[in-house]
């Protein structure tokens, strides 16, 4: 079995300076619901092997606050591909994946996230929100096997629906 996390960026500040888009940073509420979602997935699970991060600055904030909130550490690597991505660039990558690791977590942005989770599991998602988790199944062995209908949509945890403290 392996398995794709799909997270998208948090919340970020369009009032912050920045010169270009990919310069865009988080905002207050975007790095608080990333470390409420590492809290809660180091409950829920699966946890990360490995997590491939848009090199985007709201994205890279995503990532680091998901892991100030969460109970594991697995190895980050940044690919500029992410940002901007086509659903095949997401297929092709996870086809290059050590078969090592069982369950990648991929960092990244809309409409590619929502695209994803249509094109593998065949599921239309109106919105995929900020700061949201998909994790998409698939019944293989070999990430070689990855391929548009072959993976089912587990959930999709969005920051809002998670329980108070």
């Amino acid at each position: 079995m392996k398995t794709v996390l799909l997270l998208r960026h948090g919340k970020s500040d369009w009032h912050a300076e920045y010169d270009r888009d990919h310069e865009r940073p988080l905002a207050p509420r975007g790095r608080k619901a990333a470390r409420a979602m590492g809290a809660w997935l180091s409950g829920k699970g699966p946890h990360p092997d490995i997590i491939v991060c848009s090199t985007a600055v709201r994205a890279r904030q995503t990532c680091a606050e998901l892991l100030r909130g969460a109970s594991f550490a697995p190895p980050v690597v940044f690919d500029r591909g992410l940002y901007g991505a086509h659903v095949g660039t997401l297929r092709d990558l996870m086809r290059a994946t050590d078969e090592g690791c069982s369950t990648l977590m991929l960092v990244g942005h809309e409409p590619t996230c929502s695209s994803a989770v249509e094109w593998f599991a065949g599921c239309a998602v109106n919105h995929f929100p900020t700061a949201a988790i998909a994790r998409i199944s698939f019944d293989c062995a070999a990430w070689q096997s990855v391929a548009p209908g072959t993976g089912s949509l587990a959930w999709l945890q969005k920051p809002r629906e998670l329980p108070e403290d």
